[in-house]
């Protein structure tokens, strides 16, 4: 005698559940890997910690367009001040940025720096001399008159 019908519909839907729940683990598993080197690429950059900068961290997402010329231009109107000098304020100026972060401050300044030639150009600032600092000497800039 056969089995029930309802016994051997039962038996079908078993395997293709079985069979569905092995797609599913593997899929998991695949996942879980992905999920780890998500994490450990998120742990290189350390960025839980809203003032670590990664070194390959582009700078123009740090600040709005035209931002940096307005904090640039408001702490030349205190005095004149090297490109480092306006890079420390402009960093300081930015909730969340740490002013100790040698590498940001490098990058702020290189950034600073190649900006001046644009308000020089527009005679907005002027290059006041030079001052002597650790690698030779750093441009001073001043408020044009």
């Amino acid at each position: 005698m056969s089995e029930p019908l309802i016994v051997t519909t039962l038996r079908g839907k078993a395997q293709s559940l079985e069979s569905y729940i092995a797609t599913c683990e593997d899929q998991l598993v695949r996942a879980r890997a992905d999920l780890a080197h998500v994490l450990a690429v998120l742990g290189m950059y350390s960025l839980e910690d809203p003032q670590a900068v990664p070194p390959s961290f582009n700078m123009r997402y740090l600040y709005k367009h035209g931002e940096v010329t307005r904090i640039v231009l408001e702490a030349l109107a205190e005095g004149p001040k090297t490109s480092r000098q306006l890079a420390v304020y402009a960093i300081r100026k930015k909730d969340g940025l740490d002013a100790g972060n040698e590498h940001l401050v490098r990058e702020m300044t290189h950034r600073i720096a190649t900006g001046m030639s644009k308000l020089v150009h527009r005679r907005t600032v002027v290059r006041d001399g030079t001052v002597p600092n650790g690698a030779g000497r750093a441009a001073v800039w001043r408020l044009a008159a």
